[in-house]
């Protein structure tokens, strides 16, 4: 449900969020992003907000050192759900484009969304379904089909919400040794990818066909890159180690025994 802006329940709901951030002893967000905000606009003390992102567990999503193109076929990634932030649509388009270039290239699919909704966005954008793999599981099985892929590839839609976001399927794909390309102003990605000069595949902004050419260049250069599935997985674990963010909620946990 969207509030209109300078509605009364609006407003009431902006108080009560404002005397929750106010009054609480400790908060914890998923990016520097939103701790910057929360300091800036709600005058928060800073050393009571805690950064902890979605981790991921790097016992089962972890390096796979035979990531390579299998078959003679470039597998193209998408996991997860298809809807609500997630712009799928750009997905299918970014595959048309990358199948230009990369002829032998397959999309892999894995998603619980239902199957009919699936065929019936690729049959609109004209996915030839033979070079589509479709295929769902539940998530202790799910590392199991991102290490096949070559490229992991989403895009979510730019609001401020999401300035507060960090995606899992990010996290997930990194760990497996899996480059990714995503779009910008989504959580701390931006500054992530800064951080490790692109070497962990691309961020689109305009998501122009020039800016897709570029991108489809520059991921496969890295993958002629034998360091490039190891600096992803380290991206993970400095980024999104789940042990680390185990430490942080237990010392939260405990912060008033």
């Amino acid at each position: 449900m969207r509030f209109i802006k300078n509605s009364l329940i609006f407003k009431i709901t902006k108080r009560i969020e404002k005397t929750l951030l106010k009054n609480s002893d400790l908060i914890v967000t998923l990016t520097n992003k939103s701790k910057k905000i929360l300091i800036k606009k709600f005058k928060i003390n800073p050393n009571k907000i805690f950064i902890i992102p979605t981790c991921v567990d790097l016992n089962q999503f972890n390096l796979n050192y035979n990531n390579i193109i299998k078959n003679n076929k470039f597998i193209i990634g998408y996991h997860g759900s298809i809807g609500t932030w997630y712009e799928f649509d750009k997905v299918l388009i970014f595959f048309k484009q990358f199948k230009k270039i990369i002829n032998n290239s397959k999309l892999s699919i894995v998603s619980m969304t239902d199957k009919s909704i699936l065929m019936e966005t690729l049959k609109y954008h004209d996915i030839d379904l033979n070079d589509v793999i479709l295929q769902n599981c539940n998530h202790s099985q799910i590392h199991n089909y991102i290490k096949d892929f070559d490229l992991s590839v989403f895009f979510i839609k730019k609001c401020f919400s999401k300035i507060a976001s960090c995606p899992t399927k990010f996290a997930e794909s990194l760990a497996l040794g899996v480059p990714v390309i995503t779009g910008t102003q989504i959580g701390d990605v931006d500054e992530i990818f800064l951080s490790t000069n692109n070497n962990i595949g691309y961020l689109i902004d305009d998501f122009s066909e020039s800016e897709i050419k570029k991108s489809i260049k520059h991921v496969l250069n890295l993958k002629t890159n034998i360091k490039t599935s190891q600096n992803c997985y380290d991206t993970a674990k400095k980024y999104f180690d789940l042990n680390y963010a185990l430490s942080i909620y237990n010392s939260l946990y405990n912060f008033k025994k």
